[in-house]
């Protein structure tokens, strides 16, 4: 059983460069590790040539959009699984002799068990900050995770699926996910979770945890400032209300309820989530 790395960047070739470097000694239980470089007029040239000198293959994917570009490893992958990290995320140490534990035991499942997808841990750390006191609430708008808390739904920033089924229902969907110059919606990773579990037995749904198998997930020090978190919870609503269509009135009023009585950050932030699904409920779509 292969499985292939997937590194998706768009205007950070100084952060992939950086992630590849710090990654590279964890790349032996991969087939390929594969970077999509998903600008339009490509990586520039000095961070190509510092690539080519890297154990990586390098695809360009000019149709921008995080959803294409995932669909791009997934069209040109020939592994079984494809996983996936963020291109500001670096493979933690012995992550490659944690894989093969991984890779073995679900090879010697039947395939009508073999999980669809999962993921490992993020750890998640900004310039002062910790995954210990980041907001519950942040930790899910920054796509983080830490050990003390259970793994329903694997993240972007670690996260693999079975090629051939994400393959089947068409991948991600390129509505979703982030695209940098529309400012586009979210929410891609549970929309394609939830069109595969529709297409496998019920044994293959539940997410795989691949304890160990974990990455670092740096956060700029901007994305800890209302300024960014604001508008990513409006947007982060919205997508919930596209993937789930549940955006009932008297959560919005129970949001609005938290403000007035307690008007922390946190409530402050998911008063503007449930706000952003209701607007995307009011759109009717």
């Amino acid at each position: 059983m292969r499985v292939d790395l997937a590194v998706c960047t768009f205007g950070r070739g100084d952060t992939v460069l950086s992630t590849i470097k710090k990654s590279v000694s964890e790349f032996g239980a991969f087939s390929k590790v594969l970077v999509i470089d998903n600008n339009l007029n490509g990586l520039p040239s000095d961070i190509t040539a510092a690539l080519h000198d890297l154990p990586v293959t390098i695809i360009h994917e000019p149709a921008t959009g995080l959803s294409r570009a995932r669909n791009r490893a997934l069209s040109d992958s020939t592994a079984d699984y494809v996983w996936f990290i963020d291109d500001d995320a670096s493979l933690c140490a012995n992550f490659s002799n944690e894989l093969p534990r991984h890779i073995e035991r679900i090879s010697s499942m039947q395939p009508e068990t073999r999980p669809a997808y999962g993921g490992g841990l993020i750890l998640a750390a900004s310039e002062g900050q910790t995954a210990d006191n980041i907001g519950r609430f942040e930790l899910g708008l920054l796509s983080c995770m830490n050990a003390n808390e259970p793994f329903a739904q694997p993240w972007g920033a670690n996260m693999f699926v079975d090629r051939e089924v994400a393959l089947r229902v068409d991948g991600f969907d390129p509505r979703l996910g982030w695209v940098k110059e529309t400012g586009a919606l979210l929410g891609e990773e549970d929309d394609l979770f939830l069109r595969m579990q529709a297409t496998v037995p019920e044994a293959r749904r539940q997410p795989y945890f691949a304890d160990r198998c974990s990455v670092h997930h740096w956060i700029p020090k901007t994305r800890r400032e209302l300024r960014w978190l604001i508008p990513r919870a409006l947007k982060g609503g919205k997508s919930n209300f596209i993937v789930y269509k549940n955006a009932p009135i008297r959560e919005g009023l129970s949001a609005a309820k938290r403000v007035l009585k307690s008007p922390t950050r946190e409530n402050l932030l998911f008063a503007t989530f449930v706000g952003g699904k209701l607007l995307q409920r009011c759109k009717g779509a």
